[in-house]
């Protein structure tokens, strides 16, 4: 594969004023460009020591700023472009162990990626475009950042095959499990192979990624089949059957695999009338939800002992819930349009109408439990599984600039229309009952809230992490200077 080193220029310094609190992590003046916004797109990048990369693009160029741990620029890049073909889709990013970040996107048609490696200490750029398509006979499923590489998942169609392609150092390779020695189920009790299994009832394709210590919407969870990345592993559970949920546990670097079937909560000899069910893996245990037209069981199960926990019950008779902490929320999408549902019935119409999931947040040792139903907004749109990090395509003219899985998720949180209400349990799952979650509001909340009251202002927003807090990154167009803000 041919690569070719860019000539670099070196065009301007930007003045930098880092200011420290509890909130703001650094302030960014930007000089004004002639006939262009002066930032367009942003993207944090976050490292194992916990100090962080920003790049800021005005479709001409691109600045690179590294902080370290104490949130100073450590040193600073700006380069043109050089790009002649839109790349839009952020898949992911490697530090390497000489302090180089490499970078990959994917263009808009997906039959391309490019490879962007930086060397801000000295101050080189390589751009690399590699050849990749996924073959017609194969579904994308996600993308994984490994340490040292980064995964892309796809299953071929009705086969037992998941592929794994494994991008590294601008090479890639393809690795195949065949799971023809195994069984999958749908509905109760009807054989299917491995991509039938991640179906829904309309025969599309059904999977989403849970990142781990974020908070998830109702949209992503109410997803048939999830995909848990836990370090060189990946668990993939699907909901297609109603009285099993069927878990698989894959090692990404050696293949090895298992499977278990979980039994979900039970209607005893109303079994029958199951109309939808679904689960959430956290750690060892799955939560489970079940419906009928009548009442709707919550559980938790133990997924090394497959046994059952605790369950709680409520039904269409019912005048209240007794294992909620809120009231019933019908959430409208963007912001704050909410309206409260007054009964139980009302709940359980919409979630026997919709598609039902299971969202938590862990807060001071607490687990925040939101249980509802999926009703999507119809909007022109829409944010989809793509060939990147939940891809959002970002028209962003020539320059290779995406939104960070945590922005995905971030996105897909705030617009989300669901009706839920919200339970708190302890570490063990045991419920408390006099805890008050209609006001509780966790880190998307506060986001949101902050971008609301400056959604005028704000442009090129972005979000990443950095150990337990979240870095969002914004450019102020009235004040012309790009903030950085940690939120807890």
């Amino acid at each position: 594969m041919k690569q070719k080193y860019l000539k670099i220029t070196l065009l301007f310094f930007i003045g930098i004023n880092v200011l420290f609190s509890q909130e703001n992590i650094a302030e960014l003046k930007i000089p004004n460009f002639p006939n262009r916004e002066s930032v367009t797109q942003s993207l944090i990048l976050e490292s194992e020591t916990n100090n962080f990369m920003l790049l800021l693009t005005n479709n001409e160029n691109l600045m690179a700023f590294t902080f370290n741990t104490a949130g100073k620029v450590d040193q600073q890049y700006i380069f043109p472009n050089h790009n002649d073909q839109p790349y839009e889709n952020f898949i992911g990013s490697i530090q390497k162990e000489n302090g180089d970040y490499e970078l990959y996107y994917t263009n808009s048609n997906q039959k391309k990626i490019l490879s962007l490696i930086l060397n801000i200490k000295e101050k080189k750029e390589l751009f690399t475009k590699i050849d990749f398509k996924i073959p017609s006979k194969e579904q994308f499923l996600t993308s994984i950042n490994l340490k040292d590489q980064i995964v892309f998942l796809t299953a071929t169609k009705r086969s037992n095959l998941l592929n794994i392609y494994y991008l590294k150092e601008n090479n890639i390779t393809k690795k195949t499990i065949d799971f023809s020695k195994e069984t999958f189920f749908k509905g109760t009790n009807t054989k299917v192979d491995f991509y039938s299994m991640l179906l829904n009832s309309h025969n599309k394709l059904d999977v989403d990624k849970i990142i781990p210590e974020t908070p998830t919407s109702l949209e992503v969870t109410s997803k048939i089949a999830k995909i848990y990345p836990q370090g060189d592993h990946i668990i993939i559970t699907c909901d297609q059957n109603k009285l099993y949920t069927q878990i698989l546990t894959i090692n990404l670097r050696s293949l090895a695999y298992s499977k278990k079937e979980i039994k979900k909560t039970e209607f005893g000899i109303e079994n029958a009338k199951i109309h939808k069910t679904n689960t959430l893996l956290y750690g060892n245990t799955l939560i489970s939800i079940a419906t009928t037209y009548e009442k709707c069981k919550f559980s938790f199960i133990d997924i090394l002992t497959n046994t059952l926990k605790k369950e709680m019950i409520f039904t269409k008779d019912d005048d209240h819930i007794n294992f909620a902490n809120s009231l019933i929320i019908q959430k409208n999408g963007f912001y704050n349009n909410n309206r409260v549902l007054e009964k139980p019935n009302q709940l359980l119409r919409k979630m026997n109408d919709g598609e039902i999931g299971i969202s938590l947040f862990e807060v001071n040792d607490n687990k925040y439990i939101k249980i509802g139903a999926l009703k999507e907004m119809k909007t022109g749109g829409g944010l989809g599984i793509g060939f990147g990090f939940n891809a959002f395509p970002v028209s962003i003219g020539s320059m290779p600039f995406g939104l960070t899985p945590y922005m995905g998720t971030f996105l897909n949180y705030t617009k989300t229309r669901a009706s839920y209400f919200t339970s708190v349990f302890t570490n063990s799952f045991d419920y408390i009952e006099n805890a008050e979650a209609t006001g509780f509001k966790n880190i998307f909340d506060k986001i949101e809230d902050f971008k609301e009251s400056y959604s005028k202002e704000i442009n090129a927003e972005n979000l990443s992490k950095i150990g337990k807090s979240f870095l969002f990154g914004y450019f102020n167009k009235k004040e012309n200077t790009f903030y950085i803000k940690k939120f807890n």
